[in-house]
């Protein structure tokens, strides 16, 4: 185990915020097996620390369907349209993945995400993003949180590019294509 240590001269910004996602039914003509109903999809609670001269971490921790979860624990660092981020988070796989659920256009995010990507886990991820280019790449091993003995940790790897050629207060056009390369956690007792 290897501890990083930073210190950075700088004017620090901290803050504490958290959400609540409540949905609800009322079924009024429906079979027996639909119930009405209210409950708390997700509950989180956040902290974030800007450190200045692009140095960022961010803690968040989700309280839903009567579980604590971690949900995203790194440190970032960005310059001049480079980003590198250390910790336990999502891939940058599709849009949808590098933005929180609360900047989502629709209920949930995309099919192709939501079924391929296989979901928060330890790893490293570079960004490059210019005004016409993006591109970013991240690996990623097992998450990190629920040791077995007898599960041997798989890995994945994302490519993201994306080409802007209409970009302005207007008019917005990218193109773009990503990639995923993933080898799933192994159970060595069933093989």
């Amino acid at each position: 185990m290897l501890p990083v240590v930073l210190t950075v001269q700088a004017e620090k910004k901290y803050s504490l915020g958290g959400r609540l996602f409540l949905d609800g039914g009322i079924f009024t003509a429906s079979p027996a097996c639909f119930n009405s109903g209210v409950g708390i999809s997700d509950l989180r609670i956040t902290g974030k620390a800007d450190f200045g001269d692009g140095w960022y971490t961010k803690l968040d921790v989700g309280f839903a369907s009567n579980k604590v979860r971690l949900k995203d624990a790194f440190l970032q660092k960005t310059k001049n349209g480079h980003m590198l981020r250390i910790g336990y988070m999502i891939g940058m796989f599709s849009l949808d993945q590098s933005v929180s659920t609360n900047d989502y256009l629709f209920m949930t995010g995309t099919n192709v995400a939501e079924i391929f990507y296989p979901g928060r886990r330890i790893g490293a991820s570079y960004t490059w993003s210019k005004s016409k280019f993006y591109a970013s790449g991240s690996v990623f091993c097992g998450d990190g949180l629920n040791f077995h003995k007898n599960i041997k940790q798989g890995v994945n790897a994302t490519l993201r590019f994306v080409y802007r050629p209409l970009d302005n207060a207007h008019t917005l056009l990218h193109i773009g294509t990503g990639g995923l390369y993933k080898r799933p956690d192994k159970n060595t007792e069933t093989g």
